[in-house]
C-alpha cells in the first residue's frame, strides 16, 4: 500500500488507512491516539516529576540538620551528638554545673554536687529552700531572746546569718542560738532587712505615711533616715542586689492583694515601682545564684523578673509561712 501524506492532513486518517506509526508530514506527529501515546505522556509526566522533585530539595527547609550551631565543638543531639541544648555553647557534655534551672553537662541531672539553697525564716524557723529542685527542709528551731519573733534575716558580708526583732540585731549561728549584736529600736511594723557588699544595713517598714528606709549603725543600734518610701509601704522584705540595687516588695496601691517589686534609692529612699508580681504577701526577698527568688506568707516560692516584676510560681510549700528570706550565695 502506499501512503501518501498532505501537509495538514490529521494523523488519524493515517492510521486508518494503515501507515506505519513513524509517518511524520510537516507540521504534525502521525502517532496514533493509543498506548503508544499514553506511554510517551505519562513518561513526560515522570520527567517533570523528577524535575519537581529535584525543585524541592532545594528548600531551605530540606537542608542537612546543622551539628554544632552554638560553635562550642559538641554536636546536637539530633546529630547524634550529646550536645542537649545546641543554642547555648555553655551547655554541653563535661560542662561544669552552675546554680540554674539548665542541665549543664546534659547528664539528666541538675545542680548536682551544689549547694542551692537560701535560707527563709519564719516567726522563730529556718528554712533550707532549693528553688531548683524545688525542695523546703526545716534547718533550726532558732532560740529567741525574749518573746519577739524574727522579723528578717539577711547574710553578713562574712557569710554570717544576721536577724532582727523589734529590739535588736543578732547574729544567728546554724544551730539557732541568737547573739546580740546590738540594740535595736526598731520603727513601727519593721518587716524588711537587708545587707549590701560594703556591710551597710537596710530595714524597711510599714506605717503608712511614716513608712521609711533606715540604715543602722551595727555598733551602737543607732537609726538614720533615709527618707520616706511615699507612695509606697513594705510590704515584707527588701532586698540587696549583687550590684548593691535596693529593692522592695509594696501592695499595689490599684490591688492591695498583690504586691508590687519597687525600687528603692539607697541614699535618698525615692522609689519608683518595677511591676506587678502577681502575688500578695511576699514577706522574703532572696537575690540568689544570679536570680531574685521571693517567698510568701501564704508557703509559695516565686522567681521574680527584676526587669518587670513579674512573678512565676516555682512551688508551694502547704503549711508553710515565710516571713523573711536571706540571699543565698
Amino acid at each position: 500500500m502506499r501512503c501518501v501524506v498532505i501537509a495538514g492532513a490529521v494523523w488519524s486518517a493515517l492510521w486508518l488507512a494503515g501507515c506505519p506509526y513513524s509517518v511524520v508530514a510537516e507540521g504534525f506527529d502521525a502517532r496514533p491516539p493509543g498506548r503508544d501515546a499514553a506511554v510517551a505522556d505519562a513518561a513526560a509526566a515522570d520527567g517533570a516529576a523528577i524535575d519537581r522533585a529535584g525543585a524541592d530539595r532545594q528548600q531551605p527547609d530540606q537542608l542537612p540538620v546543622e551539628c554544632d550551631q552554638d560553635n562550642d565543638t559538641y554536636q546536637s543531639v539530633a546529630c547524634g551528638g550529646g550536645d542537649c541544648d545546641d543554642n547555648d555553647s555553655s551547655v554541653h557534655p563535661g560542662a561544669a554545673e552552675r546554680c540554674s534551672f539548665v542541665d549543664e553537662n546534659c547528664d539528666q541531672q541538675n545542680n548536682e554536687g551544689l549547694d542551692c539553697t537560701f535560707v527563709a525564716c519564719g516567726s522563730s524557723v529556718l528554712y533550707r529552700i532549693d528553688p531548683f529542685r524545688q525542695t523546703v527542709t526545716q534547718s533550726t528551731q532558732v532560740t529567741l531572746p525574749d518573746s519577739h519573733g524574727l522579723l528578717d534575716i539577711d547574710i553578713d558580708t562574712n557569710g554570717q546569718l544576721m536577724a532582727v526583732t523589734a529590739n535588736g540585731l543578732y547574729a544567728v549561728s546554724s544551730s539557732g542560738q541568737m547573739s546580740l549584736v546590738a540594740n535595736v529600736t526598731t520603727p513601727t511594723n519593721t518587716n524588711g532587712m537587708a545587707i549590701d557588699s560594703h556591710g551597710a544595713i537596710f530595714i524597711t517598714n510599714k506605717d503608712g505615711v511614716n513608712s521609711g528606709a533606715y540604715t543602722v549603725d551595727r555598733a551602737t543600734g543607732s537609726l538614720t533616715l533615709i527618707g520616706d518610701l511615699t507612695p509606697y509601704v513594705s510590704s515584707g522584705d527588701c532586698v540587696q542586689t549583687k550590684d548593691d540595687s535596693l529593692y522592695m516588695t509594696a501592695p499595689n496601691p490599684a490591688d492591695m492583694s498583690k504586691d508590687l517589686l519597687v525600687y528603692v534609692d539607697s541614699h535618698t529612699a525615692a522609689t519608683h515601682s518595677i511591676g506587678a508580681t502577681g502575688f500578695g504577701e511576699v514577706y522574703g526577698l532572696s537575690a540568689s545564684f544570679g536570680f531574685l527568688f521571693g517567698v510568701t506568707d501564704f508557703g509559695d516560692v516565686i522567681e521574680i523578673d527584676r526587669s518587670t516584676g513579674a512573678g512565676r510560681l516555682l512551688f508551694h510549700s502547704s503549711g508553710l509561712r515565710f516571713w523573711g528570706a536571706a540571699n543565698g550565695d
